[in-house]
């Protein structure tokens, strides 16, 4: 009986650990919200207000990560991929909850199709250079239920008034946009 009782605490701690344990590699489907989290309700109304994309996330530890969020959109004869890649530092809470904070890069590569051309944050794609320098930076809050072999989570993003090569901290609460997604875990 004793015997029984104890491979049956050690199944339980163990089934616990797999759904506690933040996984390596996590992708799925996420939708973002591309206005401000501040703007009228009716825009929340609008279809072409969302994003619909994905997440793809590694977890280097169980307190580091690197998270590739990104959303297709289209307005006036323009296909934009947007993308926000961030580094965040992982606090896991309560055994299945993360929490983390990053500072990501705002990307967005559009493709005109009236003019058939690339532009990644509104320059001309062989003006490579000046676009990266010239993209905007932000923070980043995530906050991901992990349960076994799902994830679901919701991320806010907060531009900062600077860019990467002009660095200005300070936040821009007024642009803060959100995304929720869910994750497929594997490893």
């Amino acid at each position: 009986m004793r015997r029984r009782l104890a491979i049956l605490v050690l199944i339980i701690m163990m089934s616990f650990t797999g759904l506690a344990a933040t996984p390596l590699f996590q992708i799925g489907p996420a939708i973002t919200f591309e206005h401000t989290v501040l703007s009228d309700s009716e825009r929340a109304k609008d279809i072409n207000s969302y994003g619909f994309g994905g997440d793809v996330r590694l977890n280097l530890f169980s307190w580091v990560s690197l998270d590739v969020p990104f959303t297709y959109s289209f307005g006036g004869n323009v296909h934009t991929i947007g993308t926000k890649p961030s580094v965040n530092l992982n606090i896991p809470a309560a055994g299945i909850l993360d929490i983390a904070l990053g500072l990501a890069l705002d990307l967005d590569f559009q493709y005109d199709a009236s003019g058939k051309s690339w532009y990644i944050n509104g320059n001309p794609v062989s003006d490579y250079s000046n676009a990266m320098m010239g993209a905007s930076l932000a923070y980043r809050l995530a906050l991901t239920l992990n349960l076994g072999m799902l994830s679901i989570g919701a991320a806010a993003s907060v531009p900062m008034e600077g860019t990467f090569d002009s660095f200005n901290g300070m936040p821009s609460w007024s642009e803060t946009n959100a995304s929720v997604f869910l994750l497929f875990n594997f490893l």
